[in-house]
């Protein structure tokens, strides 16, 4: 907790991992990142094989970070339902 998390990314190499929110945060932190999981939200933007990490790619994070952007909810907008009004627009449109 807290900002032992970051304090760790300053002297890190790399970041690896399986499918957790560390990823995440080790992306936007601009720390090469390794997933070893295709469903987790840091794949787009992470090295997926570990045989990579003596030279691990950096990928374009702009989008990626739009599109979690778009993905997230405040408290107001979850009071008033607007994610699951915006979840039954899509299932009607299926």
């Amino acid at each position: 907790g807290g900002n032992q998390l970051y304090d760790d990314f300053k002297n890190a190499w790399a970041v690896v991992g399986f499918n957790s929110n560390a990823l995440t945060e080790s992306i936007c932190e601009g720390v090469p990142t390794f997933s070893m999981c295709p469903s987790s939200m840091a794949w787009e933007c992470s090295n997926k094989s570990l045989s990579h990490l003596e030279n691990p790619q950096m990928y374009d994070r702009q989008q990626w970070l739009n599109n979690l952007s778009y993905c997230q909810w405040n408290e107001k907008e979850c009071v008033e339902g607007l994610p699951f009004k915006h979840l039954l627009g899509k299932i009607n449109e299926i």
